[in-house]
């Protein structure tokens, strides 16, 4: 290691010159300057790095094709081997050998760094093909390097890994005044895919790897090809390759930083909703999979209020009509650890439901002109005959649409497989004209608010009379102000069943001779819902047309069918899915 093979006239001596760490500019014979180097010639920064402040982003041109020539001029193995002899042997006259030569090159030296030649070099290592497979064999063939390769490799990932989670913990923060319905409802898988897998590539690669194997991924495909055709093919994708990489990630980040709780928030949520009860909520929050009971509560008060705010928003700053409506629930309240004074109960309450009609600002009802057509039919009420002539000029439009309905319920059947019928795009098939057709679409879709469920009885006039001051309170219209402009201005129209509707009534008229209008209730407009009738329409025709065994009938029917439909009974007790809801009550606030 004493020799140097300059051309300065101190062969085989130790160069003067040469000192590590200190520049050394000695011009190498021209023989080893085509084996290592290029001419001099400008060169670019290798991307190559993780010290991005000192990285050279720039390769230089020709990688390929430069390396692709060299290779073309060798001869075979043995010339091959020949070249790499005399490198070494040109590296031992000059006193280097690998390791240092390497160190060097790889930014050990300022001085051989900013070297141009040497920066050309290496951006044609840096960015060259074979760079992968020099790796990879050190890792294959070398006992000592695996070691090196595999720690320095686990390092390079765990600080990969590192900013792609602070990245995450960004992306899954959620504050309590975020945690709104408008929030909530625009988590999606899908959203969390687009997101979560561009900020974090390397472990979703890892988790994906780890999480399924190649089978299971040539299974899936089958799946996806189901569902390519009714969604989107690149999402479709996203999903089903996902599902489990989002959950673990969404896990790493809550571990990580616990405000990192979108994902836990929403699950929470979803869960209690289901119903979970509160010890299987506390034993996934211990596991880290949701958050607490506790927080549960929270998390549906902070929903709760933030509604609220946004209905009174829509109440009182956009003016827009509203209608109510409210039923009966009946709901079971268990205690786990019950004594005489604390036991399970089931007990009756009221659920509500507030409906906005969008686009409705300048359509405000007038109270004044609804008291004057009150008195009005008071002094001429309706008669039969008065019915009967109204409902003549939209007989024939009743009848249209009656026709149409018959023939859709044939068309649509499967057996009939209206698609091989010729004639389908006949015009007997059109459905007729609207007479005063609604505006539709998603600019034009009912808003609704489900209001706090009231431990009230609304089967009586009182609970009835609590159950409407505390709908007007929770809207904000419990203000003298408000209660004013009610009685004079506002229309409100109240929903619900027979009995609801015979109860509003009746309170309206206990209360008419009070002083004002607020008091007389002259603002409501008690109406039957929809869904009730339709209900008490099922219950009739099952009345009328369930007869007996030994007729023609409905349990005739079920019995030839070999079909049971809940339990056969008479016509006062029909069967239970029927009666749209559970024994003691309707769980639903829609009318």
């Amino acid at each position: 290691m004493q020799g140097c093979c300059h051309n300065h006239g101190h062969i085989n001596q130790k160069c003067p010159q040469k000192e590590i760490g200190k520049p050394h500019t000695h011009s190498y014979p021209r023989k080893m300057r085509n084996i290592l180097f290029l001419p001099n010639k400008p060169s670019s920064p290798s991307p190559f790095t993780m010290d991005e402040s000192n990285a050279e982003p720039d390769e230089p041109k020709g990688v390929q094709t430069h390396t692709a020539n060299r290779r073309n001029a060798i001869q075979g193995d043995d010339d091959l081997r020949a070249r790499v002899s005399a490198v070494l042997r040109c590296m031992d006259e000059v006193g280097l050998d690998l390791p240092i030569f390497l160190d060097a090159l790889s930014w050990g030296c300022e001085a051989v760094t900013g070297d141009s030649s040497a920066k050309y070099q290496r951006g044609l290592l840096m960015n060259s093909i074979e760079l992968p497979q020099i790796v990879s064999r050190w890792e294959r063939k070398s006992k000592s390097a695996r070691p090196v390769l595999v720690t320095h490799a686990v390092n390079l990932v765990n600080g990969l890994i590192k900013k792609e989670m602070d990245a995450v913990v960004d992306h899954l923060r959620c504050a309590g005044e975020d945690l709104t319905e408008k929030n909530l409802s625009l988590i999606t898988e899908g959203e969390m895919v687009l997101k979560l897998k561009p900020a974090a590539p390397t472990l979703w690669t890892i988790l994906k790897f780890a999480s399924s194997t190649s089978q299971q991924e040539k299974r899936n495909k089958s799946d996806r090809r189901k569902v390519r055709r009714q969604r989107d093919a690149r999402l479709v994708n996203l999903l089903f390759k996902s599902q489990r990489s989002v959950f673990m990630i969404c896990q790493l980040a809550f571990s990580r930083n616990q405000h990192a709780n979108l994902f836990h928030k929403f699950l929470t949520l979803y869960l209690k909703a289901c119903g979970l009860p509160a010890k299987a909520i506390d034993t996934l929050s211990s596991l880290g999979l949701t958050m607490s009971q506790k927080w549960a509560f929270e998390g549906i008060d902070t929903l709760a209020k933030h509604a609220n705010e946004e209905l009174r928003h829509q109440v009182h700053e956009l003016k827009l009509l509203f209608f109510f409506s409210h039923d009966n629930i009946n709901r079971q309240f268990r205690v786990f650890e019950q004594r005489i004074d604390r036991q399970t109960t089931f007990d009756s309450g009221t659920a509500s439901t507030i409906y906005l009609v969008p686009g409705s600002e300048n359509m405000q009802l007038n109270n004044r002109a609804l008291q004057e057509q009150r008195k009005i039919g008071r002094l001429n009420p309706i008669t039969t005959r008065d019915i009967i002539k109204l409902s003549m000029p939209g007989a024939t439009r009743v009848a249209a649409q009656m026709k149409h309905v018959v023939l859709r319920f044939l068309l649509d059947s499967p057996e009939f497989d209206v698609e091989s019928y010729e004639h389908r795009d006949d015009e007997a098939f059109r459905p007729p004209p609207p007479v005063q057709e609604l505006p539709c679409g998603r600019e034009n879709q009912t808003a609704q608010h489900t209001l706090p469920t009231e431990h009230i009885c609304e089967s009586t006039y009182k609970g009835n009379d609590e159950v409407v001051f505390t709908h007007h309170k929770c809207v904000g219209l419990d203000s003298p102000e408000e209660m004013k402009e009610t009685g004079l201005n506002r229309v409100i129209v109240w929903v619900g069943d027979q009995l609801t509707v015979s109860r509003l009534r009746g309170l309206v008229n206990f209360r008419s001779h009070n002083d004002n209008s607020f008091e007389r209730m002259d603002y409501l407009i008690p109406s039957f819902g929809w869904f009730h009738l339709q209900m008490a329409f099922a219950t009739s025709l099952h009345s009328q047309y369930y007869g007996k065994k030994g007729s023609y009938g409905f349990s005739h029917a079920f019995d030839v069918m070999g079909k049971r439909v809940g339990q056969h009974c008479n016509s006062g007790n029909i069967p239970l899915r029927l009666r749209g809801g559970t024994e003691g009550g309707r769980n639903s606030s829609l009318p």
